[in-house]
């Protein structure tokens, strides 16, 4: 195994060492006949798995330069060269994203991994007990809901989020205030957007709601912005016009979903009140 130093000793260039020292532990868990290099009988090798000169020439990067990578010295490694040298060293996406993070370089998922099967996603919203919580992926397609957001809200799993508040009569009719609701989730989505800007499905989603859809297209037009992460609104329940609070939770950017759940609030200021005697107990 190549000698590492302490990846976080204090200095500017820690993030760089760890890159680094991360390549050689990589380098040294691949066997040369893993990457088709074959090994000479009878022959030993003193460097456990790769050497530096076989992943630079797999990699099409030049020896002295990767050797910098290697001791942190590299401050402008491209992302060409670290996919390159991710592919040779057969890393996972989220070890792809690690180096990448660590270079300063763009670290988003170009395409997120939704594959998750929709049993292990029930039981977060399933055991959400104070009002309607649903899960959705990248581009808003409800993948569970609790029977609070099927009764309330009227979503189901498949249905998209975005189409739904415009085009889903039921849905459309769980929001007090409809119009404000759709403004707020256009917003919101039109955030989310930009952490995709080349997913081909988010983009395709895009057209056919401002094709088929005016207001939605209206809305997409103002170029408005919102956080997607929590808020009130009034929602339609038994008791009449309700104050819901709703939260969103992500998980992993590798996977692209979202946890939403609501909770009931006495009153509009409520969760203001409820936070700031917190604040005064710890005073």
């Amino acid at each position: 195994m190549p000698a590492v130093a302490n990846p976080w000793m204090v200095g500017d260039n820690a993030p760089l060492r760890e890159l680094g020292n991360f390549l050689a532990r990589k380098r040294a868990a691949i066997r040369p006949e893993e990457v088709g290099i074959p090994l000479t009988p009878g022959g030993k090798r003193r460097t456990p798995g790769l050497r530096r000169e076989e992943v630079a020439l797999l990699a099409g990067v030049g020896l002295s330069w990767y050797t910098w990578i290697e001791q942190g010295r590299a401050e402008n490694a491209s992302a060409s060269v670290l996919d390159r040298l991710a592919q040779v060293l057969r890393m996972t996406l989220n070890e792809r994203l690690y180096i990448r993070r660590l270079a300063g370089l763009d670290s988003k998922v170009p395409e997120p991994d939704g594959a998750v099967p929709t049993s292990l996603l029930r039981p977060y919203v399933d055991y959400w007990c104070a009002g309607p919580a649903y899960v959705i992926d990248h581009t808003w397609k409800v993948l569970v809901v609790n029977p609070a957001a099927r009764l309330v809200l009227g979503l189901r799993p498949g249905t998209n989020l975005v189409r739904a508040v415009f085009e889903d009569a039921t849905v459309a009719a769980a929001f007090t205030d409809v119009r404000r609701a759709q403004e707020e989730l256009v917003a919101r989505f039109r955030t989310h957007t930009s952490y995709y800007p080349c997913d081909e499905r988010v983009q395709s989603l895009v057209r056919e709601l401002s094709d088929g859809i005016p207001r939605f297209r209206a809305l997409w037009q103002q170029h408005n912005i919102a956080e997607d992460s929590c808020g009130d609104t009034f929602l339609e329940t038994e008791h009449g016009p309700t104050l819901m609070h709703w939260t969103t939770l992500c998980f992993t950017e590798r996977l692209g979903m979202k946890l939403v759940a609501y909770h009931p609030l006495q009153s509009p200021g409520a969760a203001t009140d409820a936070a700031g005697a917190w604040i005064a107990t710890q005073a």
